[in-house]
């Protein structure tokens, strides 16, 4: 697999495809190549039938202005840079 990009644009968004239990949808998320996870916007979530709320598991997120606590959501297939990952 071969993605190029320019390092002097700065931000590197690339196309995601996710899938949950009520739907589906394309969007670009910055590519953080430092990052151990992915995060997506909390309606987001709920847009493809999550319930961030009801989450058992809260994980502690590092950001560039502090620490913060996010649910932890399984997504059910997410596929980003030829690259595809499913839930079991």
């Amino acid at each position: 697999m071969n993605f190029s990009f320019d390092p002097n644009e700065g931000l590197v968004a690339v196309q995601v495809r996710l899938w949950g239990p009520r739907a589906r949808t394309v969007i670009r998320l910055a590519l953080d190549t430092g990052a151990s996870e992915t995060l997506v916007n909390w309606d987001l979530a709920v847009l493809l039938g999550y319930d961030p709320s009801a989450s058992p598991t809260r994980r502690q997120i590092t950001t560039g202005s502090g620490v913060e606590f996010a649910p932890e959501i399984p997504v059910d297939r997410i596929e980003a840079l030829g690259m595809e990952r499913l839930v079991i």
